[in-house]
């Protein structure tokens, strides 16, 4: 725990402030809840706020959040006198591993069962992208996770602990220490401190390279959907050769094809049996997408989300035979659309 705080009032008078311990560790986890910027900006600056109490085998993860790189954040809090480091460490592992062998239709549905609403939901509401779902898909399938323990105080062999196993270890493993003042006359005053040091050397990992069509192709054949993919190659990279508004987008796990600057984006998975559909990013074209998506005989869902949506939705082996002979009008339709035409 810090030992204390130089508070300078408006009146120029100086004061100094000594650390207040916390009441319950409940208030420590509203904070990093309610304000998860708080944690280690190691990897993104941007960091938002799935769900607390995520339930797993082996109990309930007290925090969970992602970044806008769709890392999974793994936030367990303890009070000092409440904790073990042993303990500690080991519960963040046991979570990892457990989450680990979730698939992405289980941690959705753990999700909406906490919140009400879908992870696309939550990632419209904040203003947040399919490109993020995509990533967060990913980073569940090869179990990258952080792990944060976020405490009160963080004693030196619990420190040095943390930080074996980020430098030497290599682990995305992380502390903070929410040091807490009490201001005479009303207000708190939190200081957060890192573990590791934000400016101690961390090897740098390579970014997962980004997916080709000669990739899928090759996935789609090994489940009888040669044909079919074929076919969206070639309406994709015709349409783009013949709009400059539609691009080809690849991503570390799906093709899509962006529409007039991300109004519209068709994105196609690069594992046949996971989801594909038509995301929306501008709220006045929902209707219209809508409306085409049942004249097409397409699944379709209506939504209020104030940021993007995913209105048309193909998932699955099935779903990619049903739409692999309506892309070409799809994809026109779409375009249309966009152009206001």
């Amino acid at each position: 725990m810090g030992e204390y705080i130089i508070f300078k009032q408006n009146d120029g008078e100086m004061k100094k402030i000594m650390p207040s311990e916390y009441d319950e560790e409940g208030l420590l986890q509203r904070l990093i809840k309610d304000y998860p910027t708080l944690l280690p900006s190691i990897f993104s600056e941007r960091i938002f706020t799935l769900t607390d109490e995520y339930p797993t085998s082996v109990g309930n993860v007290d925090i969970l959040c992602i970044d806008d790189d769709g890392r999974i954040y793994i936030v367990e809090t303890k009070l000092q006198k409440n904790s073990d480091r042993r303990t500690v460490i080991a519960q963040l592992l046991d979570y990892a591993a457990q989450m680990g062998k979730e698939s992405f239709d289980a941690f959705q549905s753990k999700i909406k069962e906490r919140t009400g609403k879908n992870l696309d939901e939550i990632l419209g509401d904040l203003g947040e992208s399919v490109e993020i779902l995509d990533r967060v898909k990913q980073n569940l399938a090869e179990k990258n996770f952080v792990l944060v323990v976020a405490m009160d105080n963080i004693e030196p062999r619990l420190k040095d602990t943390i930080i074996h196993l980020n430098r030497d270890w290599e682990m995305d493993i992380f502390g903070i220490e929410l040091n807490r003042y009490c201001v005479e006359g009303g207000g708190e005053v939190f200081v957060p401190v890192v573990v590791p040091p934000p400016d101690m050397p961390r090897p740098q990992r390579p970014r997962k390279p980004q997916i080709n069509f000669d990739e899928v192709i090759k996935k789609y054949r090994e489940k009888g959907l040669e044909a079919e993919i074929l076919e969206i190659r070639r309406i994709f990279e015709r349409m783009e050769e013949q709009d400059e508004a539609v691009q080809v987008k690849p991503y570390p796990t799906s093709i899509v094809l962006d529409i007039g600057e991300k109004q519209i984006q068709v994105a196609i998975n690069s594992d046949p049996e996971r989801d594909h559909g038509v995301w929306v990013y501008n709220p006045s074209l929902y209707e219209k997408v809508y409306e085409l998506g049942k004249t097409l005989g397409l699944q379709v869902k209506r939504g209020t989300s104030p940021n993007f949506l995913k209105v048309i939705q193909f998932n699955g082996i099935e779903g990619i035979k049903s739409v692999s002979g309506k892309m070409q009008n799809l994809i026109e339709r779409l375009i249309e659309i966009v152009k206001g035409t």
